[in-house]
C-alpha cells in the first residue's frame, strides 16, 4: 500500500516537473521570438501609444483650427472686390 502511493507521488512529481519544464521553455520561446511580452513592456508600449493618441488628437484640433482659418480667409477674399483684395493681402502680409 504504502510502495504505491509513494510511487504514485513520484509518477505524479515527475509529470508535474516535466509539464512545468514544457510549459516554462514554450513561454521562452514565444519571449524569444516576439510573440509573447512580459507585462512591463506591454504596459510601457500602452503608455507610449496613449502619448501618441494625445498628440494626435492635439495636432488634429490644430489641423480643425486652420482649416477653419483658411476658409474665413476664402469665403473673405470672395468677398472682396478684386481691387481692394491685393491691397488687404499686403496689409495683412505686412503685419505679420
Amino acid at each position: 500500500m504504502f510502495e504505491d502511493d509513494s510511487q504514485n507521488a513520484d509518477t505524479a512529481k515527475t509529470i508535474v516537473a516535466n509539464t512545468s519544464d514544457a510549459v516554462a521553455s514554450e513561454v521562452l520561446r514565444l519571449i524569444t521570438n516576439g510573440e509573447l511580452y512580459p507585462a512591463s513592456v506591454v504596459k510601457a508600449k500602452d503608455e507610449q501609444i496613449a502619448e501618441k493618441d494625445k498628440e494626435i488628437q492635439r495636432l488634429n484640433r490644430e489641423l480643425g483650427a486652420l482649416r477653419n482659418e483658411l476658409e474665413q480667409r476664402d469665403k473673405s477674399i470672395l468677398a472682396t472686390p478684386a481691387a481692394c483684395a491685393g491691397a488687404e493681402i499686403l496689409a495683412e502680409l505686412n503685419s505679420k
